[in-house]
């Protein structure tokens, strides 16, 4: 027994930029658009001799999905002195993805999720050849159905402090970061039965992640026909509490 068949996708996206810049503030906004039409037709056949070559009729089973998303938003930096700048964003987003599998299991449905992220940063130039900065930001992943299992939406909250030097006349330069992330009922596939509802698999929200690490990039151009590069990186992954069925994680 085996299943043949395609998809057939129709999109369509826009997105509307608008800028202004001044001595003081510069200013960004817009507006982003996007849907998509999903159309799944499937056919079933049993594992029989298949004359000439030729797959024999059978029943369609016809799966539809769509999925749109909007999302306004705007940012200002300033520059509160020749070295020092703040900047200051906002992103609000709309999510609506529908479903139906009539011939399967005869259901539909339709989940809509609506969610405001933020932007701070702040950029500090003790001296024109070094740039220091530190942000805070947000993020987020709709929820959805998948296999008929609803899963909710995932958040995020990253922060991250760096560096970045053109040292020795700029024959030495060097970008330093360190980052810290938090995720929320973080999405991930599940295997476990009794997660799926019978289905073989689904996507459900496993609870808190969390991840930090630092980077480290050096370059160094001791003369004009060498040059030397060198790249450090170091990531710590772990999640709480423990999903059933899958073992404790965490990785360095």
């Amino acid at each position: 027994f085996f299943t043949a068949g395609d998809t057939l996708q129709h999109q369509a996206s826009e997105e509307i930029d608008l800028t202004a810049t001044s001595r003081y503030v510069d200013l960004t906004a817009g507006f982003f658009f996007f849907h998509e039409n999903i159309e799944y037709p499937n056919h079933s056949y049993a594992s029989v001799a298949i004359p000439n070559y030729v797959l024999p009729a059978s029943p369609a089973t016809f799966q539809t999905g769509s999925n749109t998303n909007m999302a306004g938003y705007g940012q200002a930096t300033f520059h509160i002195t020749d070295t020092l700048d703040l900047v200051a964003g906002l992103r609000e987003s709309y999510d609506d993805k529908a479903y139906a599998l009539p011939a399967i299991r005869g259901d539909s449905g339709e989940a809509t999720h609506y969610h405001l992220d933020w932007l701070g940063e702040l950029t500090y130039r003790p001296t024109p050849d070094i740039m220091t900065y530190g942000k805070v930001s947000t993020g987020y992943i709709s929820g959805g159905d998948f296999h008929g299992i609803t899963f909710q939406q995932e958040t995020m909250t990253q922060a991250e402090v760096g560096a970045k030097a053109d040292l020795l006349d700029k024959r030495l330069r060097t970008n330093l970061a360190w980052y810290w992330s938090d995720f929320r009922n973080f999405q991930a596939f599940s295997f476990v039965a009794s997660q799926c509802a019978g289905q073989i698999s689904c996507i459900i929200n496993y609870g808190a992640e969390q991840i930090y690490g630092g980077e480290a990039e050096i370059t160094a151009i001791p003369t004009e026909n060498i040059s030397l590069s060198a790249n450090l990186g170091y990531t710590h992954t772990a999640y709480s509490p423990v999903p059933s069925g899958l073992a404790p994680r965490s990785e360095e």
